[in-house]
This record gives C-alpha cells, sequence and structure tokens, in this order.
C-alpha cells in the first residue's frame, strides 16, 4: 500500500487492506455507504451455500472514484453477510493521474 497526495485527495495504491478503508480519509465514505447498504438476502443465501471456500476474489478500486466509493463498500457487505473469509479477498487500489490511469503500482 501506498498512501499518495494528488492535488487535494489522498489516494490508496496498490494492495491495500479493509483496515486501511476504515480509517481515514477513507473511513468517510466507506464506512457509511457499508452502514447503509442491505444486502438483498436472497443472493446473500445463494453466496453463503455456495462452496466459495477456495475462491480468491480481486477487488480493482479507486479511492478517489465515486463508482468505487459505492460498490466496495456494498461488496464486502454481501461478502461479510455471507461469512465469506476475508483473508480470500484482495484489495488493489489504482491510480488516476493521467499517465498511469487506473493503474497499480508495478512492484
Amino acid at each position: 500500500m501506498f498512501l499518495g497526495a494528488q492535488g487535494t485527495h489522498a489516494k490508496l495504491l496498490g494492495k491495500c487492506s479493509i483496515g486501511e478503508l476504515k480509517k481515514e480519509p477513507y473511513a468517510s465514505w466507506y464506512n457509511a455507504n457499508y452502514a447503509v447498504y442491505a444486502p438483498n438476502q436472497d443472493i446473500v443465501k445463494k453466496v453463503k451455500a455456495s462452496d466459495l471456500g477456495e475462491l480468491d476474489v480481486k477487488i480493482v478500486f479507486g479511492s478517489w472514484c465515486g463508482n468505487s466509493k459505492r460498490e466496495v463498500p456494498r461488496m464486502m457487505k454481501v461478502l461479510h453477510d455471507a461469512s465469506f473469509n476475508e483473508t480470500n479477498t484482495q484489495l488493489i487500489a489504482v491510480d488516476d493521474s493521467l499517465d498511469v490511469y487506473k493503474q497499480a503500482p508495478r512492484a
């Protein structure tokens, strides 16, 4: 994880954790959107009933992106409600700078 500053906003880059999203400056959108989202319980039941023990989930997002700010907390809530193992979830934050738009750092 790299915390950089671009203009007036901080952004996450590369691999990061849910714990990082739960802290400021990201907590203001992550925690709020997680708290208000009510997943479709039929979907949660289907996910929970599936044998997903071997499944790895990779979520590519931008900490600066409005769609990511809405959808990442929702996805994490569905996975949490379905008792999906959080250690099988990988978050990869991409950049919004023009020269590396939507690319993760190469490391």
